[in-house]
């Protein structure tokens, strides 16, 4: 399949084993069950009320009834999603990051400085000013999907475009510009989903070994390069046995269960591409964890991928994708270069200014 194939579904997902009960009974509680059956349900009800809505564009008071049930629904949905960020939050915050330490100590690291055509760069703590830094020498997996404008069909034509240029103008600005303080404190967050990614991304790592123990997955916290290629993984895989690294592994959080139904999210599916092409890697494992209970495991072949987006309609090939990247990122590199001089030069004339008033 182009979107991957799930191999692995844990319903009752064990996070580390099942001493681990506080944790356990956490994620399981009666409590956190009613917010999610409440959230179903209402979303239930807006596509119902959606599909009434359609049905009949020209019955103008079904239209108005209908349109004011979206809005009220709406309304509650906000609320509840505000209850169920606040209670993950908690979780990971008080129930899984105090692990971190001790799970992480588990891992085996990857010692080598290359895999494939990629070189080890730098080890910079993820989120940090150095980190954000080293990213702007080249293009990272989670910028690949918004520079290729992938679609997401949950979203009307009109916004989609709207996303798709403020995505790109995201990604420009993040390689172009300087690294402020604001852009720092942004990446380490002690609340949200990118917060939660990030602390359950050992846990969902330390899982999948248990789970896949025939394969040799290895951990590595370095920021490697291919050419104009930023690479951060999760993880490295062998299934042979030699040992020689021929996979990657990629940890994600999420609450809807609806957008990994067809295989990997394309925009997914876009960033362990790059991690596959950049560092000659065979395949990729993509592993999810949903509303923190269901873990779902996805595997892809590098050579089955085909990605559509607004740059290649018809899909993207491994190739497409690398070439394209390296077309935009030079374009940036030209841009911050102008952006340096043009800055070099308003000193250097602000330094003549000073020594005129001076004399």
């Amino acid at each position: 399949m182009p979107n991957g194939k799930l191999v692995l579904v844990e319903k009752d997902f064990v996070p580390l084993s099942i001493t681990e009960d506080a944790l356990y009974d956490r994620v399981y509680a009666r409590t956190f069950d009613r917010l999610l059956d409440r959230r179903d349900s209402l979303r239930k009800q807006k596509d119902e009320a959606w599909k009434i809505r359609l049905s009949d564009p020209t019955n103008f008071q079904q239209v108005q009834e209908q349109k004011d049930l979206i809005k009220r629904l709406v309304r509650f949905m906000f609320g509840n999603r505000s209850d169920i960020e606040a209670y993950k939050d908690i979780t990971a915050r008080d129930y899984v990051l105090p692990m971190i330490p001790e799970i992480e100590a588990t891992f085996q690291d990857y010692k080598g400085e290359t895999i494939g055509r990629a070189v080890r760069a730098a080890t910079h703590r993820v989120g940090s000013r150095e980190w954000l830094e080293e990213r702007q020498h080249g293009l990272g997996g989670s910028d690949i999907g918004k520079m290729l404008g992938i679609y997401e069909t949950r979203y009307s034509a009109s916004k989609q475009e709207e996303i798709i240029e403020s995505d790109w103008g995201e990604v420009y600005s993040s390689k172009v510009d300087h690294i402020t303080d604001e852009q720092v404190e942004d990446q380490i967050p002690d609340e949200g989903p990118l917060f939660r990614g990030n602390t359950w991304e050992s846990v969902i790592f330390h899982r999948f070994v248990q789970l896949f123990d025939d394969l040799t997955v290895m951990h590595t916290k370095s920021t490697w390069r291919n050419g104009n290629a930023t690479l951060n993984v999760d993880g490295l895989i062998s299934n042979r046995k030699d040992g020689k690294i021929n996979g990657v592994f990629e940890a994600k959080t999420g609450s809807f269960a609806e957008a990994w139904e067809d295989g990997i999210p394309l925009k997914y599916l876009a960033q362990v591409t790059h991690y596959m092409y950049h560092m000659d890697l065979e395949y990729a494992y993509v592993a999810v964890l949903l509303d923190d209970q269901e873990l779902r495991v996805y595997y892809v072949d590098l050579d089955d991928v085909l990605i559509p987006c607004q740059v290649y309609p018809d899909g993207a090939t491994p190739k497409q994708i690398a070439d394209y990247s390296d077309k935009c990122y030079n374009m940036m590199q030209e841009a911050r270069a102008k952006r340096l001089a043009d800055e070099a030069e308003a000193r250097e004339n602000a330094g003549e200014d000073r020594d005129e008033d001076a004399a």
